[in-house]
């Protein structure tokens, strides 16, 4: 996904809830959401090694997020 805490949100209006809150890991950010009938699912939005947001590459800070 290209927009992490928009992901997250959308999950969460979609009844889904949050199993693990969104955190960084070495290669970009995480969170495990579970849909009705325990369906989980994890989503991610890796920034190393891609071009994150325009003018930003692997190696740089990435944007400024806000949780979700």
């Amino acid at each position: 996904m290209s927009d992490f805490d928009k992901g997250v949100r959308l999950a969460r209006q979609s009844g889904a809830q949050l199993v693990v809150a969104p955190f960084d890991d070495p290669i970009g950010w995480d969170a495990i959401v579970q849909f009705t009938g325990g369906i989980d699912a994890r989503l991610y939005l890796a920034h190393r090694g891609t071009v994150i947001h325009p003018g930003i590459r692997a190696g740089q800070p990435p944007p400024h997020r806000v949780n979700a």
